[in-house]
């Protein structure tokens, strides 16, 4: 952001806005994948979380003139949600536990509170936790949904180096046909 002339205030805070809109979609709607299988006090707890989070998202960006990122950002963690829920209906599947849609969002919220835990590096080890310990609201053993959110995170990793990788081929073929007087 630096390099595009975003100051270090405005780039944090749009780092803790971003993290806000993520967090509070995904209590939201894990929240709300527990009402439906009838985990109302957890279910509660999260929407609660879920619309304060968004609340403080919504008043942090209010002071910014360009909606239209503030709905971009706000796209992408809803699609960001949904990646990550399917990742973990993956996951599931691999170690074969045959979840639904409903079951698998519940575990998102182990990604948010290992992120927001900062006593270990990408909350390693606190995700598992967290998914072991939301296990039970879901009908799943602790050291499968374990497994499942380590899996998850192999799976993450794997592709956000499949998409660096991109970017390190495209950025050297730009560079090569910019130094050879190629445009596109």
């Amino acid at each position: 952001m630096k390099a595009h002339g975003v100051g270090y205030k405005t780039a944090s805070a749009v780092i803790v806005l971003s993290f806000l809109a993520w967090a509070g979609f995904t209590f939201l709607f894990s929240g709300m994948a527990l009402w439906f299988l009838d985990q109302a006090v957890i279910a509660g707890l999260f929407v609660a979380a879920g619309t304060t989070l968004l609340a403080a998202c919504a008043l942090g960006y209010a002071r910014y003139e360009d909606w239209s990122r503030v709905a971009l950002v706000a796209i992408l963690r809803i699609v960001y949600f949904i990646v990550e829920v399917l990742r973990y209906f993956m996951a599931f599947a691999a170690i074969g536990i045959s979840l639904d849609w409903l079951q698998c969002a519940t575990f998102v919220v182990a990604s948010v509170i290992g992120a927001a835990v900062v006593i270990a590096p990408q909350g390693l080890g606190i995700n598992e936790a967290s998914a072991a310990l939301l296990a039970t609201l879901v009908g799943v053993g602790a050291g499968m949904a374990f497994i499942a959110a380590a899996l998850q995170r192999v799976v993450r990793l794997a592709g956000m180096a499949a998409i660096a990788a991109g970017f390190v081929i495209f950025i050297r073929r730009d560079k090569a046909n910019f130094a050879n007087g190629k445009s596109e």
